[in-house]
């Protein structure tokens, strides 16, 4: 299945694979938009934003790569 992806040139940057924003997570529930945010990063999103509720800081709180 890899095999079949794209390669990436070394000339590009991530406003060359889209931006995908993630809206949810209840007070404390940010789970659900973690693992989303994790799965879209992982498709090949080029930038990847989460909206959750400022106590759900800490568990999104994640350096770039």
């Amino acid at each position: 299945m890899f095999s079949q992806l794209l390669k990436r040139q070394p000339d590009c940057n991530k406003g060359n694979f889209g931006h995908v924003l993630i809206i949810g997570g209840d007070f404390g529930m940010g789970g659900a938009v973690i693992m989303a945010a994790e799965a879209a990063y992982r498709a090949g999103a080029g930038k990847v934003t989460v909206s959750s509720p400022p106590k759900n800081f800490a568990a999104l709180a994640r350096p770039e790569n």
